[in-house]
């Protein structure tokens, strides 16, 4: 496994309202490459409307996980710990006072989707709302360039 897969801890933030009633939360997982601070803007917003959220920096918010990926065995490995990990933070975000379980969403873009496909797929835990986005690139849709 990988050093930057330590059991695969991520880093993580959370952005909750000032309130004492049970409220959502989403769980964000952000684009490859990028950050926990990607969907920050959001989830403050989102906070002052009364919904907590969990931003994490997954693996690929670090420069050498791009550089490990190519071999199909290992790929699946680092992939199947991430799934794990993220279903971790699930329960997580699920066991914090004040949130009320039945509403608990995932937000991915990008690889991030990719991961929240695989999660609501895979998954025995209720999550109520589903969010990912996955936008082509120019390349996919021939802007610019060869297909």
């Amino acid at each position: 496994m990988p050093p930057y897969l330590p059991g695969a801890c991520m880093m993580e933030n959370w952005v909750v309202p000032f309130s004492m009633n049970p409220y959502a939360a989403l769980l964000y997982v952000h684009p490859a490459p990028g950050n926990k601070d990607s969907f920050l803007d959001e989830a403050v917003r989102l906070a002052k409307h009364g919904t907590a959220s969990l931003l994490i920096d997954a693996p690929w918010s670090q420069e050498a996980w791009a550089q490990t990926l190519g071999k199909p065995e290992q790929d699946r490995d680092i992939f199947i710990v991430v799934i794990k990990e993220l279903r971790r933070a699930i329960d997580l975000v699920a066991s914090q006072p004040n949130i009320d379980v039945k509403c608990i969403g995932y937000v991915g873009h990008s690889f991030g989707a990719l991961c929240g496909g695989v999660l609501a797929g895979t998954s025995s835990f209720a999550i109520s709302v589903w969010r990912t986005r996955c936008l082509p690139t120019r390349k996919h849709v021939g802007v610019g360039g060869s297909r």
